[in-house]
């Protein structure tokens, strides 16, 4: 796999290792699919449950499979276990790869615009919500008979 527009960039794990990668832009549709589920997969990141999890790491396998290391003067993407466990080398770093190569690829992750995103995703998503509640509630009524004196 060609990268496409790499970026050299250095990572600090949690012992402090100093640790090289690659980023690299994602196809349209690929990277349209990803962040179509990222904002999801943030909170179910945060704590994921148990039968979530296959879906967060479906997500961050692909992103890093657009993330390289060098070896032996050759970019090779992080497509396997193997790979992502000997080169990242903790969660943490992983943690700070997975946000950089979104950063990357997301102009308004980069141009601090993100608050903004998830406002709006907010404002949409309780639009929606009233719009979906809304028709279901039961219609006010007056009561058959006066109110219990009990």
């Amino acid at each position: 796999m060609d990268l496409r527009d790499p970026k050299s960039i250095s990572l600090t794990d949690g012992d402090g290792r100093e640790r090289p990668f690659i980023l690299s832009k994602m196809p349209a549709f690929e990277g349209l699919e990803i962040m179509a589920r990222y904002p999801t997969s943030l909170a179910m990141a945060a704590i994921p449950k148990l039968s979530e999890w296959p879906v967060v790491e479906d997500l961050q396998r692909k992103i890093l499979k657009y993330v390289a290391v060098e070896i032996n003067g050759k970019s090779v993407p992080l497509t396997t276990q193997a790979l992502i466990d000997n080169h990242v080398g903790d969660w943490e770093c992983l943690a700070k790869l997975l946000l950089a190569e979104v950063q990357y690829n997301n102009s308004f992750f980069r141009n601090g615009t993100i608050s903004d995103f998830f406002a709006d995703i907010m404002r949409t998503s309780l639009a929606k919500i009233q719009e979906i509640l809304t028709p279901s509630s039961p219609p006010s009524s007056t009561p058959n008979s006066p109110p219990s004196t009990n």
